[in-house]
């Protein structure tokens, strides 16, 4: 659906944008509207794959981003000047592709930013290893007779078991 809406909006915008280079002259008017949306999406891409980098995007990308949707949109806003409606309706009928081909193609690319990081982060994650499971404390052998035991006996095997668990802490 979003590559539907994107490339709409930019056939739409390119036609415009041609119909503005038709006009102004230009030996090849089909080239000029690729330029200027061209530089947005090349921009655009520049600035996002820095930002995943952790590098600063700089200030070339952002200048080029910034002056392409203005150029996008006065190109399309000029195309509706040309075509001889001079109402502010016009206008904003003219200008709502380029702005939707910037929006979309921002959802397009971080959504496919989106499922390629969920990707990466499967298959970069290591396993957590898990703790051993604990050694159960030292028993006392079973007599046949089960006899109670007696106090020097029951603090004899508190020892080993306060000693047994110390090694497993300190392990």
């Amino acid at each position: 659906m979003l590559a539907g809406v994107l490339a709409i909006a930019a056939l739409i915008s390119y036609t415009h944008l041609r119909a503005v280079f038709v006009h102004a002259g230009s030996p090849w008017p089909d080239l000029g509207p690729l330029l200027v949306d061209g530089l947005f999406a090349s921009a655009w891409l520049r600035m996002r794959r820095r930002r995943r980098e952790g590098v600063p995007v700089g200030y070339l990308a952002v200048f080029a981003a910034v002056l392409s949707v203005v150029g996008t949109l006065a190109g399309n806003v000029t195309a509706a000047y040309i075509s001889g409606h001079r109402d502010w309706l016009a206008y904003i009928v003219a200008a709502w592709p380029a702005a939707a081909f910037a929006l979309d193609w921002e959802l397009v690319t971080g959504h496919a930013k989106q499922a390629v990081t969920k990707a990466t982060k499967v298959v970069t994650e290591t396993p957590v290893t898990p703790k051993p499971a604990p050694k159960p404390p030292a028993v006392t052998p079973v007599t046949e007779e089960k006899r109670p035991l007696t106090p020097a006996e029951r603090k004899r095997n508190q020892r080993a078991r306060r000693a047994a668990a110390e090694k497993e802490q300190a392990a």
